[in-house]
């Protein structure tokens, strides 16, 4: 009982270290497709959280190889 209370208290704190994690705000459609790309994409079920983590740094890699000026580009729509 009491390692089961220390591992709830150092994940307590580890989640709520706001240097180490922040939150964003989906919406539902956009939610719904994290959570396909979570149960479906991998060959195991990953966390929504490492999903999300996984295209966007996959993205940003990408987004920094094609400025590698430095200077970011917004395509015209």
């Amino acid at each position: 009982m009491l390692q089961l209370l220390l591992i709830q208290l150092v994940w307590r704190v580890k989640i709520l270290d706001t240097s180490s994690f922040k939150s964003i705000a989906l919406n539902v459609d956009t939610y719904s497709k994290l959570r396909e790309l979570s149960d479906k994409q991998f060959e195991m079920p990953q966390s929504m959280a490492k999903t999300a983590s996984y295209y966007i740094q996959n993205a940003h890699k990408d987004f920094t190889e094609q400025n590698k000026n430095g200077k970011a580009t917004r395509q015209k729509a």
